[in-house]
């Protein structure tokens, strides 16, 4: 048999890295039933800034939802660089196209995506990630049973890659892994964000009375929107709504990359946590469930390793107490308070000595 040519052998290969994660689809009978009833229209807003080559892969993926009823809004920070690619190659998606001008930040271009859309669902999707060809379908499901939340949430694969050339888009996927979580409570959410800008959807109406995204910060709007929409909409699900990763978001495969734009998002988190607007109510037994998660968790670590790493980075935080049970059984909490808190519960359960 012949060989394939060392291009094709790469596609192939790089196809394989990126294919899903197995795992059970929770998409039922009643589920396809009902969307096919509703048939609600789901927004794609896709944030760019002067890249097209880049924005043309993420937009592929788009053509193959199994979702069909879509809108994709694209917002450039800046000149419209993309407009004439978008009108030459991508005329038969859906796409609505708003250039700002002007650089006006992630945070700015986020807000107008959401005033922009039509859909009553809207999610995220940046110019260098990609959605699974069934992220709207099992999204819409979730939003449109059970509880009908506000906000829904999944898991994500996250790849590492080496980008060689932004023009023509150019890179090698060096390792790739499925960041699925088996819990991600208000706690967790107040100290890391958990669900990046393409891992989750939510209704457009309670994103535009939360205020959506930061729009005063360099990084880390996605996660203020994210804990805005959990402050409007108390959340008691403590897992994802959708069991398995159905996007895939990349980051440079390069340590030092890596490093620095972790640092940069790193910056503006104290910023973000001391959002006045970030205020839970929170049970005491929600609380008490922090407490037990935390305990758990750390339990973990000394088994299977990391436990010191976490102690030490606890000692580079700010911690405090909450206090004790209110006379009502609900604490008030800011989301800076929560966050000083689970470091405080990390350093206690250190000092006890963690089995």
């Amino acid at each position: 048999a012949a060989r394939p040519a060392p291009a094709a052998a790469r596609r192939a290969q790089q196809n394989e890295e990126m294919s899903p994660p197995r795992g059970a689809c929770p998409l039922t009978r009643e589920d396809r039933a009902r969307l096919a009833v509703e048939a609600p229209l789901a927004s794609v807003v896709v944030r760019t800034c002067s890249r097209p080559d880049t924005l043309r892969e993420t937009l592929r993926c788009l053509a193959h939802q199994t979702w069909k009823n879509l809108e994709v809004v694209v917002v450039e920070d800046g000149d419209a660089t993309a407009k004439a690619m978008l009108e030459r190659e991508f005329a038969d998606l859906p796409i609505r196209y708003h250039a700002t001008g002007e650089h006006v930040g992630r945070g700015r271009a986020g807000n107008l995506g959401i005033e922009l859309a039509r859909g009553e669902y809207v999610c995220f999707l940046d110019d260098d990630d990609f959605f699974y060809p069934d992220h709207l379908e099992l999204h819409l499901a979730a939003l449109t049973g059970g509880r009908r939340p506000g906000f829904v949430i999944s898991s994500i694969t996250a790849f590492a890659a080496d980008v060689h050339s932004r023009s023509p888009y150019r890179y090698t996927v060096k390792k790739r892994y499925p960041v699925i979580f088996d819990h991600i409570t208000l706690m967790d959410m107040c100290v890391r964000c958990r669900i990046p800008s393409s891992g989750g959807m939510f209704r457009r109406a309670l994103a535009l009375e939360t205020g959506g995204m930061r729009e005063d910060l360099s990084g880390d709007e996605d996660w203020a929107l994210w804990l805005r929409l959990w402050a409007a909409d108390a959340r008691p699900e403590t897992v994802p709504d959708i069991p398995r990763a159905t996007s895939l978001c990349g980051y440079p495969a390069d340590e030092r990359q890596a490093a620095a734009r972790l640092a940069a998002y790193e910056a503006c988190d104290e910023q973000m946590l001391a959002g006045p607007e970030l205020r839970f109510s929170c049970p005491a037994d929600e609380v008490e469930g922090w407490r037990r998660t935390v305990a758990a968790d750390m339990a973990h670590l000394a088994v299977h390793g990391g436990l010191a790493a976490l102690a030490a980075e606890a000692a580079r935080h700010a911690q405090a107490d909450i206090g004790p049970v209110p006379q009502s059984g609900v604490y008030t909490l800011t989301a800076q308070q929560i966050n000083r808190y689970y470091w405080y519960l990390v350093t206690k359960e250190a000092a006890r000595g963690t089995p």
